[in-house]
């Protein structure tokens, strides 16, 4: 069962550029006229210009997206592919958070990292990063290599496209959730199609977009509900956080997460159908917490889904529990915490980010309570 339903990198790299040249005579002006058609694969060399800096989701190989929900927009980068023989392990760096301060001239306070993806087969690290605070914070974009090595990627010169959300929230000032700031939430690639959740200006705030890459101008959209159980009520203003794709009898699912903290599921196939969905609520996972990152992976032969919380230790369940919870009714009334699945508390202490690097290997960014630095690591599956 459940586990990510395709290896990040699925595709065969498009060529780098392929230019027609079209000459026609221009009667009336008297003049030539050339056009110029755009690259098969929608990148076009120049400055990347995020105004933030979030989620992170590797797509076809040699493709990196990234939220940008101040800006409104899902970028499209292209990055080193993965190439020669797979790594098996990841550097582990202690007080890493203190390191990118360093790099970028500031200090451990104005160094938010906002996400991390792990390249399959290179184990190379993106870090999704805002240097500073308030207005004046800049997006950042930094890669560790296998020698543990901090640098930037500069979006200055870089081949990319940009996928413009309509509809984004409006910016509420006396808001403490800052609205404009969830636009995009989560990413994920899946079978040529991105995954966008996040808040939208619609009736149902909490959407998810869809699009295939190349980028196409027209985005489907579907509006969510939910039962939030720890309420009481039917909802439709809270985002997804984080999201997994799933198989559940072949057929593909959602695995989302939301603010405090219900676990729901979505069917594709009804995502695809309809402009707004009401989601199976299967779980209430406990108050005041988000869940952060969800990753596959497996360990003595079973499928397990680690899930990271702001709030609280990472939780696992088993794939085989979350799809026996999707084939019950789901939760419809009140309930208090901690009611739908088991989950299996994981001692790994608090942790900021993580990502699937393989089957066997979850990449960590953990907090050290005492000092409150940040610390990467990797963790074998089979001690999860």
């Amino acid at each position: 069962m459940p586990r990510k339903i395709l290896p990040r990198d699925i595709r065969k790299s498009s060529p780098s550029f392929l230019i027609a040249v079209v000459v026609a005579l221009a009667l009336t002006a008297g003049a030539w006229s050339i056009a110029i058609a755009a690259p098969k694969d929608g990148l076009a060399l120049g400055k990347a210009e995020l105004q933030s800096i979030g989620a992170l989701e590797f797509g076809p190989p040699g493709i990196l997206f990234v939220a940008d929900s101040k800006g409104t927009s899902v970028y499209a980068l292209e990055v080193p592919a993965a190439e020669g023989e797979a790594v098996t392990e990841i550097p582990s760096i202690e007080n890493l958070d203190e390191k990118i301060a360093a790099r970028l001239g500031v200090g451990p306070r104005d160094v938010a990292i906002q996400d991390m993806a792990v390249q399959e087969k290179s184990g190379m690290i993106y870090l999704s990063v805002m240097r500073g605070r308030g207005d004046g914070a800049k997006p950042v974009l930094l890669t560790i290599d296998q020698e543990g090595k901090l640098s930037e990627l500069s979006l200055a010169k870089v081949r990319h496209d940009r996928l413009e959300i309509t509809n984004p929230p409006v910016e509420d000032d006396k808001s403490r959730w800052h609205t404009r700031e969830l636009t995009i939430t989560d990413l994920e690639f899946v079978d040529g199609e991105l995954l966008i959740a996040g808040l939208s200006n619609e009736e149902f705030n909490s959407v998810l977009r869809r699009t295939p890459f190349p980028f196409e101008p027209q985005v489907a959209v579907t509006g969510l509900e939910i039962y939030h159980g720890a309420h009481g009520k039917y909802e439709t203003h809270a985002p997804i956080y984080s999201f997994l794709p799933f198989d559940v009898g072949g057929k593909q699912h959602l695995l989302a997460g939301y603010l405090c903290t219900p676990l729901v599921t979505f069917s594709m196939d009804e995502v695809r159908k309809n402009t707004k969905l009401r989601g199976k609520t299967i779980a209430e996972l406990g108050w005041g917490n988000v869940p952060t990152d969800m990753v596959p992976y497996k360990q003595d032969g079973e499928d397990w889904i680690l899930v990271a919380n702001n709030r609280r230790g990472p939780m696992k369940f088993k794939a085989s529990d979350i799809e026996a919870a999707n084939k019950k009714p789901g939760i419809t009334t009140e309930v208090g915490p901690r009611v739908g699945l088991v989950d299996h508390s994981v001692p790994l202490g608090h942790v900021a980010q993580l990502d699937r690097f393989n089957d066997q290997l979850i990449v960590l960014l953990t907090r050290d309570m005492e000092t409150g630095g940040l610390n990467l690591s990797s963790r074998s599956s089979k001690w999860l």
